[in-house]
């Protein structure tokens, strides 16, 4: 029954390769064993954060004490001065992605028979709840009109996101023999393609004033005074991801391990984005992106166990 689960997991990753096999049996052991595995860690993200507003076009008065957009105050009183325009898209995030979060996961695989060195294994990783908080969210210096130049921000931000990537994966393990010895340490190396879902959601508050002139942005919340009070909106990103692998595993008894390593795992974007899901008045739901963090690169050391029989 072992070997026969051995050959039909095999085929999951590859064709199957020639072997000693006939009328169901083995005339020796050439390395092949089934292998489950559980792991755990932390897990550092980082990335750059863009700014997806798209063109948000918004002008800009003074009364020499104070600065006001256009459907502010100052906007048509005598003794108000027009500094200029700001396109709010392409002002830049305030800063970079980065958070701790905790990471566990689980596999199943094999080793191959005939070349016991190569396991395959089927991977799963759970990235949790990371934070990307910023106030203000975009903020940069702008050239308003000649000769004056203006700090500008735009909203805050609290959010949280949530990835998990279900990885083919292939490890090569450095021993020699057929099965890896115990009371040894037993390196390894592993590359893998895998997908990638995140879950991010996203509270924007519009404490500058600029989002709640743009008519657009009224279609995902609500009038709280002179601001739209946004929702709470969730996201949900798909991805490929690349993941490489080194670590080492120490045998405690036969096919028993301790396994210990460092993941780097390439995902190229999460988004967050605007909904109107919580409006119940609302005829068609409709989206709007607000920022997203892109080559994201999650690095996590991990420790677990591993078992081959």
């Amino acid at each position: 029954m072992k070997r026969f689960l051995v050959f039909i997991l095999g085929s999951l990753f590859v064709a199957p390769a020639a072997a000693n096999w006939e009328y169901g049996a083995r005339s020796s052991d050439d390395g092949g064993r089934l292998s489950v595995a559980f792991r755990g860690g932390i897990s550092m993200p980082f990335a750059s954060v863009q700014n997806d507003l798209g063109s948000i076009t918004i002008g800009y008065w003074t009364d020499g004490a104070n600065v006001y957009n256009g459907d502010h105050t100052c906007g048509g009183n005598a003794g108000c001065n027009y500094l200029g325009t700001v396109d709010l898209g392409k002002l830049p995030a305030a800063k970079d992605y980065d958070s701790f979060a905790w990471v566990g996961g689980a596999s199943v695989g094999m080793t191959v028979g005939g070349s016991p060195n190569v396991r395959l294994e089927l991977d799963w990783m759970h990235l949790a709840e990371t934070n990307y908080n910023a106030n203000p969210l975009f903020a940069g210096d702008v050239q308003m009109s000649p000769g004056v130049e203006m700090a500008n921000s735009v909203a805050s931000a609290q959010s949280k996101s949530s990835t998990d990537i279900v990885t083919a994966m292939l490890y090569y393990d450095f021993f020699n023999g057929v099965a890896k010895p115990a009371r040894v340490m037993v390196p390894y190396v592993g590359a893998g393609l895998g997908y990638a879902t995140s879950t991010a959601v996203l509270t924007l508050m519009d404490n500058y004033g600029d989002l709640s002139s743009e008519l657009s942005m009224a279609d995902f919340g609500s009038p709280a005074g002179t601001l739209i009070d946004f929702y709470t909106s969730e996201t949900q990103t798909n991805n490929f991801a690349l993941s490489v692998v080194g670590g080492f595993s120490y045998g405690i008894e036969e096919g028993v391990f301790f396994d210990f390593g460092a993941r780097a795992s390439f995902i190229p974007k999460i988004r967050w984005a605007l909904n109107n899901a919580a409006d119940a008045n609302a005829a068609t739901v409709k989206e709007r992106d607000i920022f997203s963090a892109r080559n994201i690169i999650l690095v996590n050391v991990y420790a677990g166990v591993r078992f081959e029989f």
